[in-house]
């Protein structure tokens, strides 16, 4: 069943150049696998609640091929980078039925 990683990206002006920047060098690590961006902030119309900032989603087959992503070399390495300027929350979830 595929499954989805978001990171909710909390800090003002989160989607400046030097995030983008660094989205793209996490394209590259997503391609060995069958990642994809779906969501990369954009504009957010709030329904109900209250919703910080902007939101990245990321697309995989399945759980396994995500996680095999987040621990992969390549993608760690930038991780590390990254999170010493932004520590963000980031989730896995796995859909209910291979709608994806």
């Amino acid at each position: 069943m595929a499954a989805y990683l978001i990171n909710h990206l909390r800090q003002p002006g989160v989607m400046q150049s030097e995030v983008l920047d660094c989205l793209e060098q996490v394209q590259a690590t997503l391609d060995p696998f069958d990642g994809k961006f779906m969501v990369q902030g954009g504009d957010v119309q709030v329904l109900e609640g209250c919703w910080a900032q902007s939101v990245i989603v990321v697309s995989f087959p399945d759980m396994a091929k995500a996680r095999a992503w987040y621990e992969s070399p390549p993608y760690r390495t930038i991780l590390h980078a990254d999170r010493r300027r932004r520590p963000q929350p980031l989730s896995s979830i796995q859909t209910m039925s291979n709608t994806a």
